[in-house]
């Protein structure tokens, strides 16, 4: 009978866990797309000099964040995302718009991918 208990409480653990973890990434990502969104605007404009300030605040709130993510997400998700990053504030700073607009869709993407790959559902679960 303790052993069923003991059960229900790792089972009961993990599913706030998951539930903690989904919140944190929706948070997280949801603070990231609107600055993406307000830096596809900036790029758009060719206003580099607020492209620039937007990318580094991008950056940085990422790599505030990207320690607390490596607990529930695959490395290599992570890995993708900041190796894009990298490219985008390069891009951005030598204000070519094409490869920086590109580089912003794949980050969006990955983004979007990795909240997909976390995200309760059948597909994720079988």
């Amino acid at each position: 009978m303790k052993n069923i208990f003991i059960s229900f409480f790792i089972f009961f653990c993990m599913i706030l866990g998951i539930i903690f973890s989904l919140n944190a990434l929706d948070r997280i990502y949801g603070n990231l797309d609107n600055l993406n969104s307000k830096l596809e605007q900036s790029i758009e404009k060719e206003d580099w000099e607020s492209a620039n300030l937007l990318v580094n605040e991008i950056s940085d709130e990422w790599h505030e964040n990207c320690n607390k993510l490596y607990i529930f997400l695959n490395h290599n998700e992570i890995d993708n995302i900041n190796s894009e990053l990298s490219k985008l504030t390069q891009y951005i700073k030598y204000n070519n718009k094409e490869e920086s607009m590109a580089s912003l869709y794949v980050v969006k993407f990955f983004f979007q991918h990795t909240l997909d790959l976390e995200k309760i559902s059948y597909q994720n679960i079988f």
